[in-house]
């Protein structure tokens, strides 16, 4: 193996890796929900109050 077929080798590596990277979605969307077990009063009066931050 001369130093050409290394260099080939080497520049198809970077090549498939900077096509690879291209590929990646640009964005992710991440959707969150919760099931929270209280009256609608109870959950505005929580966050209209300094209480329940972790």
């Amino acid at each position: 193996m001369n130093i050409l077929t290394t260099a080939a080798i080497g520049a198809g590596v970077i090549a498939v890796t900077l096509l690879a990277i291209q590929l990646l979605p640009r964005e992710v969307t991440v959707t969150r929900s919760a099931q929270v077990d209280a009256s609608p009063s109870d959950v505005i009066a929580l966050f209209a109050s300094n209480e329940g931050y972790q």
